[in-house]
């Protein structure tokens, strides 16, 4: 699956100016045009877009503008144009707007049979047309025409970048931050990828607001949403520097709500690296706000947090297997919890945290039933990210059962979801299982390629990112498969 990157010159870097000074530029290209010219008026918002084309046609009367707003998917823009009157009477400028229908998803939409024939007709607009086409165009669309079309776009003769206004900014923050189809950890790379840029350019037109007019809380979110993605594609030094800046703008606001769930967020980047200290001053933290203004469902989630960190923190101590029994009954409280109020995705991440102990337990029947409840759950939800870690904690059961084929079946199944979704940290650790499943059974040769796949996504990402055992587990199968091809 590839992944869009732009230049590190990309012409498309904003030089974000106020509103009317961008309108004006805009405008004195129209009027300098001799003939047919492309320009690109670039907002993310829709409701933006129409008042930047009110107010341009506002400031200048004295153009004539022809105006086309599409309300449905179009394959090909020339064609559409040509069965329109363009020229009669003439017109300073023609004036695109709705060509966000015509990408049924951000994710590949470079390949849209639209930016295609875009590309296909670059030299035919010119015949056609007798004076300027703007397209007013969001983010992920500019960037699908540089990728797709890269012949039209090179005929372009500027860019105009438009802050959205600060209620739409909002609005679009909303969006991306409340309820809906939203889970980061379910994205594709290019999903993700797509996400990423349009959360910067919001982060950007916020930044941009005079500061009577700048949102603490819309920038708070947008950086929370912006650390989460980071989060899953293991940048994780960015994504804390995302929270510990959310966090200051929470103080500020005083919101309660936000500071506790983004202390909880630092406290699961120091939890993933084994820093349990660290992790465990943030989970009480947070602990104490979400006490404080009566969370009870983020309460019971910290409370997890921090007995699983201080389970982990304690492996191959004396007391370990103590605090197995201390956590597990922990956990079953919880999850009658859970149960109870219809938290179903904190219901199935709960049941895997029972598996795990019933593993450590070496009680495989029981961690078996658990995981697969779990599966069961994540299934409901659609929630990819979920049961790629419940099949991988399956595969361990079967494993360890003898049962290898169905091992081998689950890393599988759950190596793919956590490929697709770019979740190199996941990724690792399955090929290490996998590759130790192979190893036990002799096939050294694939167990090497396996361990040498993983070694060499190491090496691309923060090496934090992956637990120490992991790591130790790749190299012992490294060295004892090299010791056994001699």
């Amino acid at each position: 699956m590839s992944k869009i990157n732009l230049p590190i010159d990309d012409p498309l870097t904003p030089n974000l100016l106020d509103r009317n000074t961008e309108l004006r530029a805009l405008a004195r290209a129209i009027e300098l045009a001799d003939g047919f010219s492309l320009l690109f008026a670039c907002c993310n918002q829709p409701s933006t877009q129409h008042f930047l084309i009110t107010e341009l046609k506002a400031q200048f009367p004295n153009f004539h503008f022809k105006e086309i707003h599409f309300k449905k998917a179009i394959s090909h823009l020339l064609d559409e144009l040509n069965r329109t009157d363009t020229s009669n009477p003439p017109y300073d400028a023609i004036l695109i707007s709705g060509l966000e229908y015509s990408f049924s998803t951000a994710e590949k939409a470079y390949t849209t049979p639209f930016v295609a024939n875009l590309n296909a007709a670059r030299n035919s607009f010119g015949v056609t047309l007798t004076c300027p086409l703007v397209l007013w165009i969001s983010e992920y669309i500019i960037t699908a025409i540089t990728q797709g079309a890269p012949d039209f776009f090179s005929v372009r003769s500027g860019i105009y970048h438009f802050a959205a206004m600060p209620e739409n900014t909002s609005i679009s923050t909303q969006s991306l931050t409340l309820g809906g189809n939203w889970k980061t950890a379910n994205l594709s790379l290019d999903e993700k990828s797509e996400r990423t840029h349009t959360i910067k350019r919001l982060l950007s037109d916020n930044q941009q607001l005079e500061q009577t007019k700048h949102n603490l809380r819309t920038e708070a979110q947008l950086r929370n949403r912006l650390g989460e993605l980071y989060y899953t594609l293991g940048r994780w030094h960015d994504a804390e520097q995302l929270y510990q800046r959310s966090l200051e703008c929470y103080k500020q606001i005083e919101d309660k709500a936000g500071e506790g769930a983004t202390l909880g967020q630092i406290g699961n980047i120091y939890s993933h690296q084994e820093k349990w200290k660290q992790a465990e001053e943030y989970y009480k933290k947070s602990l104490a706000i979400h006490k404080e203004i009566g969370d009870q469902i983020n309460e019971a989630a910290m409370l997890n947090n921090l007995n699983l960190g201080n389970l982990y923190a304690h492996q191959g101590h004396q007391e370990h297997q103590e605090k197995l029994s201390e956590v597990k009954k922990f956990y079953q409280q919880n999850l009658e919890l859970f149960q109870k109020l219809g938290e179903r995705d904190s219901e199935a991440a709960t049941l895997n945290n029972l598996g795990s102990i019933n593993t450590q337990q070496a009680r495989w029947s029981e961690a078996e039933v658990l995981y697969q409840q779990s599966l069961k759950i994540y299934k409901e939800l659609d929630d990819r990210a979920g049961k790629g870690v419940s099949l991988r904690n399956l595969g361990l059961v079967y494993a360890n059962q003898g049962r290898f084929w169905e091992a081998k079946k689950s890393y599988q199944s759950s190596l793919d979801i956590h490929q697709q979704l770019g979740d190199r940290r996941n990724e690792i650790i399955t090929l290490g299982h996998l590759a130790q499943l192979h190893e036990s059974e002799q096939d050294f040769e694939q167990a090497l390629t396996l361990t040498n796949q993983a070694i060499g996504i190491l090496k691309t990402i923060e090496n934090e990112i992956i637990p120490e055992k992991t790591r130790q587990l790749l190299d012992q199968l490294e060295d004892k498969c090299n010791t056994k091809n001699k």
